[in-house]
């Protein structure tokens, strides 16, 4: 784990953790020279899924430029770990999302989620549905909604094209939280 203030290749001083995941932590990090921050993605070797998917993914990142996507700038190699810079695409984490809905509205009003995936990326303004962990917002990101303390007790709405079957896997799925 990189330290706060850890400065990487000599250009991307370390500010904060602001993810983790099964395989990797990232990082708020600032290129003082550049004025820009970047995530900075750090995928530790002793995991042996980090090492097949850390090259596939940053080879197949680095040839796509879409505006849905962060690119990749750098992949700075280290002797525990491989670190990925990539754009940083500045939003709102689901505590700070649900702390500004229970300020405005109230959480206690809230009474279900309707949940499902996107066949369609943020801002496209299209409601096209696609089955969990198949679109654009992620098995992780939703099994972060469905687990999160918080939102306990509520009713889940699963709106995806399924059958019982798909269905049936789709909440077992959803109700994992091993790889947050």
């Amino acid at each position: 784990m990189l330290e706060n203030g850890f400065l990487v290749d000599g250009k991307y001083k370390i500010l904060d953790v602001i993810g983790r995941g099964g395989m990797s932590i990232v990082y708020l990090a600032i290129n003082e020279k550049a004025n820009r921050s970047w995530a900075v993605k750090e995928l530790i070797r002793t995991d042996p899924r980090a090492a097949g998917i850390s090259k596939k993914e940053t080879d197949l990142l680095k040839k796509l430029h879409h505006p849905g996507i962060a690119g990749i700038v750098d992949v700075i190699e280290q002797k525990e770990s491989q670190l990925i810079v990539m754009d940083y695409v500045e939003g709102h984490s689901l505590d700070q999302v649900l702390e500004e809905f229970d300020r405005i509205i109230g959480l206690e009003r809230l009474k279900a989620i309707h949940i499902n995936d996107s066949m369609n990326p943020l801002g496209s303004h299209k409601d096209r549905h696609a089955k969990i962990g198949e679109g654009c917002i992620g098995k992780t990101a939703l099994q972060a909604v469905a687990t999160h303390p918080r939102l306990q007790g509520l009713p889940f709405i699963l709106e995806t094209p399924n059958d019982d079957a798909g269905w049936a896997e789709e909440i077992a799925m959803l109700r994992e939280t091993k790889d947050l």
